[in-house]
């Protein structure tokens, strides 16, 4: 009986582990037919290239949290899905960083309502509120 259930356990992890695998590749090819983070795929360490957001990022999972519900959302609302998802974000951390990214004009908008934001990708941006690009 026990040489089943070692049976079972073995055949449930070679399963998981090949599902993993298999999420992986689909993640990296929803990255790069996205054209976002196509030149980080594949590398480890190393040096980030700048302008390019990991898709395993605050932003990155803020941007795929976005396109998944298609209109901006407050940072709350974001952190508490990126919690579901095993993230361990915060709100500050959160805003902050979408934020910093929304005054350089790259990858979010702040919306009207305070701490919501949404994607510059898309065609109509609801509550856009333009700021200022500052140097850097």
């Amino acid at each position: 009986m026990a040489k089943d259930i070692d049976a079972a356990i073995s055949e449930k992890r070679a399963l998981f582990i090949r599902v993993k695998e298999e999420l992986a590749i689909l993640e990296r090819a929803k990255v790069l037919l996205e054209g976002e983070g196509a030149a980080t795929i594949g590398r480890k360490g190393g040096k980030r290239r700048r302008g390019v957001i990991s898709p395993d990022s605050e932003a990155g999972m803020a941007a795929a949290i976005l396109r998944e519900e298609a209109k901006p959302l407050h940072v709350d609302d974001m952190v508490r899905k990126m919690k579901k998802l095993g993230k361990a974000a915060t709100k500050a951390s959160v805003s902050s960083t979408l934020a910093r990214l929304s005054k350089k004009g790259r990858v979010f908008y702040r919306a009207e309502a305070p701490n919501t934001f949404g994607l510059l990708e898309w065609p109509e941006r609801p509550g856009f509120k333009r700021e200022p690009v500052k140097a850097v």
